[in-house]
């Protein structure tokens, strides 16, 4: 199983990861939360909003370090941009239907694929059954 990560690995590396699941017989579920359109890019960058006020709910912490927050969070967005980036990339990295089907022709899976899952609609699951 593999949740939020299979969109790292390149065609090769997924495809020999699919073959040698499939010679040890091995059913696989794969969970992406997001895919390659509009909606899940702008999801992405909403998701950095919460980091802008981090300077002011941390808890529990020095005047230094609330400033330092400040410094990585507003004044110099480092955090934000960094999570900005991450969403947007992850996005573009998304395999679609087809990109799914290309990847696993010939292997013995039976492939289960639904696409616009959970409340926000935003999850592509795959299910992997081995054929005998």
């Amino acid at each position: 199983m593999t949740i939020s990560s299979f969109h790292h690995i390149t065609d090769q590396d997924a495809r020999t990861f699919l073959e040698k699941a499939a010679m040890v017989h091995a059913n696989i579920l794969i969970a992406e939360p997001l895919s390659r359109n509009v909606k899940s890019a702008l999801m992405s960058i909403a998701a950095a909003l919460p980091s802008l006020l981090t300077p002011i709910t941390a808890r529990d912490i020095s005047f230094q370090a609330r400033l330092r927050l400040a410094l990585y969070h507003w004044v110099l967005p480092v955090v934000p941009a960094t999570f900005i980036h991450d969403g947007v990339v992850s996005t573009l990295r998304q395999r679609s239907i087809q990109d799914w089907k290309r990847l696993t022709k010939g292997l013995p899976f039976r492939v289960e694929i639904a696409t616009q899952q959970g409340q926000l609609k935003n999850y592509t699951i795959l299910k992997f059954y081995r054929l005998n």
